[in-house]
């Protein structure tokens, strides 16, 4: 079996202790493991700049707020105004006759480690699934529309992404081009 490789992409060079946030993002993670087929272990790693290649299996940009949005904004062609409130956004779109998927998550009102962990895992779970709001925030937990420090975590949301590992999507690779 083989690796699973998570990139936390940081086009705005956003200062925190991102080894602490790659461990949390992992032991979010880890729980997948048990219902994947083909993958046995994690990785996750950050950068601050566009790598040479992006190496991964789920890219998930970490951005300021809506107003400096790569995926939605630059992406999926939406307007700031249209982001403002959420904690962050996934799009999927053909691109070249392939399904090509971009997630990303606003930093505005995640202070900690652990709730930028949480959303991450939920955007991800938009992004793996291949689900938009109505399709996954029904299945509740950390599948649910609000999702905070209190979310009970649930089985059934990780047995889903583990299954789902194995088909991904290609990984939106443009937004560190994209950050101005």
């Amino acid at each position: 079996m083989s690796l699973f490789r998570i990139l936390l992409a940081n086009p705005y060079a956003f200062q925190q202790n991102w080894q602490e946030q790659v461990e949390d993002v992992k032991r979010m993670f880890d729980p997948i493991l048990e219902f994947s087929s083909k993958f046995s272990r994690i990785r996750v790693r950050s950068e601050y700049v566009e790598p040479a290649a992006f190496d991964c299996d789920l890219c998930i940009y970490i951005v300021p707020d809506a107003d400096r949005s790569v995926v939605g904004a630059h992406f999926a062609g939406y307007e700031p105004s249209e982001l403002a409130g959420s904690d962050g956004a996934t799009e999927g779109k053909m691109v070249d006759g392939r399904l090509v998927v971009g997630s990303e998550v606003f930093l505005t009102n995640l202070k900690t480690v652990h709730q930028r962990s949480l959303i991450i895992y939920h955007e991800a779970m938009h992004n793996v699934l291949r689900k938009n709001n109505a399709q996954l925030h029904k299945h509740g937990g950390l599948a649910g529309g609000e999702i905070n420090e209190d979310t009970e975590r649930k089985a059934a949301n990780d047995k889903k992404m583990g299954q789902a590992i194995g088909n991904m999507a290609a990984q939106w690779e443009g937004g560190f081009s994209a950050a101005t």
